[in-house]
């Protein structure tokens, strides 16, 4: 699934080209599959620096043992590499909690799955506010999986960042 998600699906095909271009290189093994043990979670994005150097080495985590149907896993891929642009052009510590809730807020706005009919899949069906709100509710629930980010500190992070970080659509945004 993740060999045709980057050969056929024009969205992450893009996104890569676009870290790409801001020049952020991407290694061989940046996007890899393996178990979960977290059943809440289908991917990651993970930054592992190396002990000898202040280079950072970005991956794509995807849940191999997750029975996601495709445009489940594609939004996946798509929303993890959201992160990896995000990194790339702002340099983000994911330890800075409003960073980290910036992220999150655009990555489940751009990737499709707080899309109406993935919402409705998962039982949520408010039509007025409903992007807004998903994107709210699973950037939170993202942001509190963070060691850094505890508490009631989630929600005040997404709260504090949203309308800024949800009009952000680059790099989908055209210079007119």
């Amino acid at each position: 699934m993740l060999y045709d998600a980057v050969t056929t699906n024009k969205t992450v095909q893009f996104l890569v080209n676009a870290i790409e271009e801001k020049g952020c290189v991407l290694p061989d093994s940046f996007m890899v599959c393996r178990p979960c043990p977290d059943e809440q979670i289908s991917g990651g994005f993970a930054v592992q620096t190396q002990q000898s150097s202040t280079q950072y080495r970005p991956m794509i985590v995807l849940c191999e043992n997750k029975n996601l149907g495709r445009k489940t896993f594609e939004n996946t891929v798509v929303h993890e590499l959201i992160h990896a642009y995000d990194k790339c052009r702002a340099k983000l510590d994911f330890s800075n909690c409003l960073h980290h809730a910036c992220t999150e807020v655009r990555a489940s706005a751009l990737s499709g799955e707080c899309a109406y009919l993935q919402e409705l899949l998962r039982g949520h069906s408010g039509l007025r506010g409903g992007h807004q709100t998903c994107v709210k509710r699973r950037a939170k629930k993202s942001l509190s999986s963070n060691s850094n980010c505890q508490g009631d500190v989630p929600s005040k992070a997404v709260d504090t960042v949203f309308a800024q970080c949800y009009r952000d659509t680059a790099p989908f945004d055209r210079p007119v």
